[in-house]
């Protein structure tokens, strides 16, 4: 067990007590006479408890003040409040500060002790689970940018997370519409339930009511088994229909009903089944003009478009792509371990000032191209593909961005560069939420922990930050 708790009281014979059955049960146990020396022990001194076991009423630092210390210092420690029968108002008090439950003197040992030990396995479980959901964090395809426009657009699709409505996704391909989506599912309350990508272009128009909604055995020939449909697959998590503008107007009818209705029907199937699933949806085409011209359901575009996200191609966000080359070659040269060191001036040049009609994925082609065929510690021009060297020397020399200076990993750091774009966006929620810290961790899409940790490590690096 091995537990460290803190028994916080001013009556000295019931922190006796409490000490005698807590040892009892394989824990480690600390005690304090009133919440300040508690605190000194937590904050300043660093000891790492696991729960807090606390009085109400003591001298210097009452049990309220106590939790709502602790609390900002660590929101995820669980804290069991010992009070009085007299004291309950106070006791629920405690429970709106974050205490995690509340017993009554006289308690049953029984009683604390399951209490106790409640509090301690929900608390790791939370643990376990935030580091797991950081892992995967870690394995996702990471949205880069340092322009204001993409800053704004990632903290739309950390709002639309919250939400369960239906998002449409508009950009060029190659923009990063998946990765958008992937995040928007990943910040959500679906996280932990699957993500169901699928591309709408990619489906024979034949199979499509198949995939989408399964088919029971001997629906047609050849269905000797049963198979869920994508709607099924995706169930209690994001459904992504990638290139939505490319689905036939007869599944169209079928879709917005199975969106509508939260059921689908197996071909073969004799009664429909509810699901639940976030439907984000991303195209390539303009769907007014679609509309328009009758390639696409007025009503499903509507039941769609509840909340856009329009992805701008990389031409329009020039600012992105240096912080996208150095993250791109970083990424290359330790998957491909070479040991090259950035880019000359004349790339950096040409790379600003191309057109990548292929946007973002464009742009990593190249630059892992580039590291392969590097033979220097320098990518120059001779490792950028003809083509791309030809469109840039057509744009007029007036047109042409003046070259910057040879940029390097020794005088480019891109952790510190995504730490500057962090430190802006955590500024930026404390700002609009006036300081308060659980209104910007929210609108961050992030815990509160998460928040308070970001604020003391800005705080090391010497940033102001706002915090009410």
């Amino acid at each position: 067990m091995n537990e460290n708790i803190m028994i916080v009281d001013d009556d000295k014979s019931l922190r006796e007590v409490l000490e005698i059955i807590l040892k009892k049960e394989g824990y480690n146990v600390y005690s304090c006479e009133d919440g300040k020396l508690a605190l000194q022990k937590i904050i300043e001194d660093g000891l790492e408890i696991d729960a807090v076991i606390t009085d109400i009423l003591m001298p210097n630092i009452d049990g309220l003040t106590l939790i709502q210390k602790l609390k900002k210092f660590n929101p995820d420690i669980p804290i069991i409040v010992i009070t009085a029968n007299t004291n309950l108002e106070v006791a629920i008090e405690a429970l709106k500060e974050g205490a995690y439950d509340y017993i009554t003197k006289p308690f049953k040992n029984d009683e604390l002790k399951m209490i106790l030990r409640n509090a301690i396995e929900k608390s790791a479980l939370l643990r376990e689970n935030l580091e797991l959901k950081n892992k995967l964090k870690l394995n996702e395809p990471n949205i880069i940018f340092n322009s204001k426009i993409m800053e704004e657009l990632y903290m739309k699709a950390l709002v639309s997370a919250k939400t369960s409505v239906p998002v449409l996704i508009i950009g060029e391909s190659g923009t990063g519409k998946e990765l958008f989506a992937r995040l928007i599912h990943r910040e959500s309350g679906r996280a932990s339930e699957p993500f169901f990508a699928v591309n709408c272009a990619a489906i024979p128009e034949n199979l499509m009511e198949s995939e989408f909604f399964g088919f029971e055995r001997g629906a047609f020939t050849g269905a000797s088994l049963s198979k869920p449909g994508y709607f099924e697959l995706a169930n209690r998590g994001t459904l992504f229909l990638d290139e939505i503008g490319d689905l036939p107007l007869s599944l169209q009818v079928k879709l917005l009903r199975a969106i509508e209705e939260k059921k689908v029907l197996r071909l073969g199937g004799k009664e429909p089944f509810e699901v639940d699933v976030r439907i984000v949806a991303a195209t390539n085409k303009d769907l007014d003009e679609e509309v328009k011209r009758g390639n696409f359901r007025e009503d499903l575009y509507y039941r769609l478009n509840v909340l856009k996200l329009h992805i701008p191609p990389l031409r329009d966000r020039k600012e992105d792509i240096l912080t996208l080359s150095m993250y791109f070659l970083r990424k290359f040269c330790i998957s491909n371990g070479r040991k090259i060191q950035g880019f000359t001036k004349d790339a950096i040049n040409i790379l600003e000032n191309y057109s990548w009609p292929g946007n973002v994925r464009e742009l990593q082609n190249v630059i892992e191209r580039a590291c392969v065929f590097e033979t220097g510690n320098l990518i120059g021009l001779s490792s950028i593909p003809v083509e791309i060297l030809e469109s840039v020397k057509n744009i007029k020399k007036k047109d042409t961005k003046p070259a910057i200076d040879t940029i390097t990993f020794s005088n480019f750091n891109l952790d510190d560069y995504l730490n500057n774009i962090e430190y802006e966006l955590v500024s930026k929620a404390l700002t609009e939420a006036q300081g308060n810290k659980k209104v910007a961790a929210e609108k961050l899409g992030i815990s509160l922990w998460s928040l308070y940790r970001r604020i003391e490590k800005f705080k090391k690096d010497n940033l102001t930050i706002n915090e009410g």
